[in-house]
Parts: structure tokens; C-alpha cells; sequence
């Protein structure tokens, strides 16, 4: 093994060596930037190949086994800064089988490089065919999508802001999609308001398109539509969790509000409105032959009584104490006040017509 000239060994520290001899020095390697995983590999390599050219060339370190040397450390201090263990081991395994120097730098960029290749495009697949899974709240999936997103920029893949807007729109249902327009419109309309004030109090002209105020979910920003799309989701979520606990509680005693709307409910059908041509019924023979019961004003009271069919003796009857026909005596206004008076219309009297 040939000797490094003392140039090149001004100022170099000392690697791979035993007590008993030096087998060779290799200069320092302070210039490599950590790696911290395989989708930096591509960046990485390009800084790494351009100081090597300067610091581990045969001009700057002329033996061959000093350089090999260098280029292997050189590679094996970028992994351990980054703690990229990986790496360690797969530059052990390529040296093993006789890789060194520039060719060991050659063969794990572009083992990398492939392996990034193939590691991207199926990040890529996964986030553009994200689907809502069954019973699964929009926040629970929009939570999910993030981290998808997290995973494509670990592989080196950046979703861009329409291709994140388009798979957000197909996690969520059509009355989730319209709710969730509807208040980025709002919102939009808002912020387009707030500036226009600011553009006023400044002094600054506002232009025509500030004054339309006009929404246009094209130029929405993804950080928008997401934190919408997450206040409607948490919306749904909370509603769901109040769902299934009104459902847990089984048959014990009903809740205050829902006993108040239930309540309600049966008041309204047993007290229904009447409609205009409900409560102008014809006083008539025909009226009251039909089943239903004729209104008489002067007394205020509703004969209810069965139809000719059934020979209902009210029928064509007239009350000899009033002289009106069809209804019985037991409602004849004369009556009530004999019976207050003690007179005919007693307890035990019998009914005429």
C-alpha cells in the first residue's frame, strides 16, 4: 500500500486502525449533511456527489485505498448523523459483496432511487383512492386523510392543493358536500367583507371584483374547505354520540325534552285547528243524518247522535219545550234551568220530544 503524500494528510484524523500499526489516514468528513431516510436520498446525493468531487477525488487524496477508504466513511457518517440505520446496513451489505469507493455511492443512490420510485407511487395510489369506510364519522376520515398526506411527503410525493380538494370532496356524502359549500361561501362572503372594510378605512380603492363579493370554490384553499369540512364533521359526531346515548338508556324514564316534544305532539292532535270549512257546517236535516253533529248557537251545544239508519229517535224529533228539532232533552237549555230551579227537569225525569 502505497503512502498518502504529506499534503494530504495535514490535518487528518486517524480511522481503522490497530495498536500495532497504522494501516492508513483518511481525512476528515465534516462536510457530509446527515440523511435521515430514503425519500431525502435524491436531494442528499445530488449536495453529497458535488463536495465529493472536491474532497474525495484522486487529486485530493492520490492513494487508492485511502480514498476507497474515505468514500466508505464518508457514506457511513451521512447514515449516522441522519440515524438512517438502514442505510448502515445496506452499505455493509453492497461493500460485502465488493462494492467501494464512487460505485458504492453509484449503487445504493440508485437502489434508492428505484425503491423510492416504487415506494412513492403506491403512497400516491392510496391517497387518491381513499374511500369513507362503513359507519365512519367525516372528521374520523378527514383525520385519516392527513395522515395519508403525511405519508406521501415522507415518500417524497406532495399532493398538490386540487388533487387534495378532489379526494376530500369524495370522502364526503352529497347533503355533507352541499352543507359544507354552503358555509365556505358564508365564510368566503365574510372575509370578502372584512377586507373591503379594511380597504375603506385605509383608504384604498376596492376593486370591482372585492364589491361582488362573488364565491368561487375553484380558488377555495384546501386549509378552508378541510377546517369546515371538520366543524361539520365534528357536528355530526357530536349529534351521533347524543344519539346513542338517548339509545342507552333504554327503557327507564324518558328524558325532560323529549317527554316536552312528545307532550306536545299529542296536544296538538287532540286540539287540531279547525279549518274555515270545518266550523261553518249547515244547520240542517241532511247535515245531521250524515253522522255528523249540528252546531245549534243559541245554546252552544254539539247533538251527538247516530244516523237515520240506526233510528235514532232524535231524528225529526221536535222538543216540546223549545220547539226545536233533533236533540234531546237532556241538552234543551229550558230544561238545565228547570233543573236548577228543582222543577220538571229533575233527576229522574223522563226525556221527551
Amino acid at each position: 500500500m502505497s503512502t498518502p503524500s504529506p499534503s494530504v494528510l495535514s490535518g487528518l484524523g486517524r480511522f481503522d486502525h490497530t495498536p500495532e500499526e497504522l494501516k492508513y489516514v483518511i481525512p476528515k468528513v465534516e462536510w457530509v449533511t446527515a440523511i435521515q431516510n430514503r425519500a431525502k436520498m435524491k436531494i442528499w446525493a445530488i449536495a453529497f456527489g458535488r463536495n465529493a468531487k472536491l474532497h474525495l477525488s484522486e487529486k485530493a487524496i492520490p492513494d487508492k485505498e485511502t480514498r476507497i477508504a474515505a468514500w466508505s466513511a464518508a457514506l457511513h457518517t451521512g447514515a449516522s448523523k441522519g440515524k438512517f440505520h438502514k442505510m448502515t446496513h445496506d452499505l455493509d451489505k453492497l461493500e460485502h459483496k465488493g462494492f467501494e469507493g464512487p460505485e458504492l455511492f453509484k449503487k445504493i443512490k440508485n437502489e434508492y432511487g428505484k425503491e423510492q420510485t416504487i415506494e412513492t407511487q403506491e403512497e400516491k395510489e392510496k391517497f387518491c383512492t381513499l374511500k369513507r369506510r362503513e359507519d365512519e364519522e367525516l372528521i374520523d376520515a378527514s383525520d385519516r386523510m392527513d395522515g395519508q398526506i403525511l405519508s406521501c411527503k415522507k415518500a417524497g410525493y406532495v399532493p398538490p392543493e386540487p388533487e387534495k380538494k378532489e379526494v376530500l370532496e369524495n370522502l364526503m356524502t352529497d347533503d355533507e358536500f352541499k352543507g359544507v359549500v354552503t358555509a365556505a361561501a358564508l365564510a368566503q362572503i365574510i372575509i370578502s367583507a372584512i377586507e373591503q372594510k379594511a380597504a375603506e378605512t385605509e383608504g384604498r380603492p376596492v376593486s370591482p371584483e372585492d364589491e361582488d363579493s362573488k364565491f368561487d370554490y375553484d380558488n377555495l384553499s384546501y386549509a378552508l374547505l378541510q377546517k369546515i369540512a371538520c366543524n361539520v364533521g365534528l357536528m355530526q359526531k357530536l349529534r351521533a354520540i347524543r344519539r346513542r346515548k338517548v339509545k342507552g338508556r333504554g327503557r327507564g324514564r324518558q328524558p325532560r325534552e323529549d317527554r316536552e316534544v312528545a307532550n306536545s305532539t299529542q296536544d296538538r292532535k287532540l286540539q287540531q285547528p279547525r279549518s274555515r270549512s270545518q266550523s261553518r257546517q249547515p244547520e240542517s236535516r241532511s247535515e245531521s243524518s250524515s253522522g255528523k253533529a249540528p252546531r245549534y248557537k243559541e245554546y252552544g251545544y254539539t247533538l251527538p247522535h247516530r244516523d237515520e239508519d240506526d233510528k235514532c229517535p232524535a231524528v225529526g224529533a221536535t222538543y216540546k219545550e223549545c220547539g226545536e228539532k233533533d236533540h234531546f232533552a237532556s241538552i234543551c237549555l229550558n230544561k238545565k234551568k228547570d233543573r236548577k230551579k228543582g222543577g220538571k227537569g229533575g233527576k229522574g225525569q223522563k226525556k221527551g220530544f
